[in-house]
């Protein structure tokens, strides 16, 4: 699950975004793939990253 905060100022000439997304707001520990570890013999587990924070600016001409 993801949220998106968003404030728009809307100019005669332009617009400004500013906006906050969260990407994976429950913190799940998403399976990116596995991989065979040759040391310890055993299929290994990679995971995705967790909470994921992207402050975002925009200007519109």
């Amino acid at each position: 699950m993801d949220i998106r905060l968003s404030y728009h100022l809307n100019g005669q000439r332009s617009t400004h975004t500013l906006s906050l997304d969260i990407q994976n707001v429950s913190n799940r520990q998403n399976i990116f793939g596995t991989y065979y570890d040759v040391e310890t013999q055993k299929i290994e587990t990679i995971y995705q990253n967790g909470l994921i924070p992207i402050l975002n600016y925009r200007l519109e001409f």
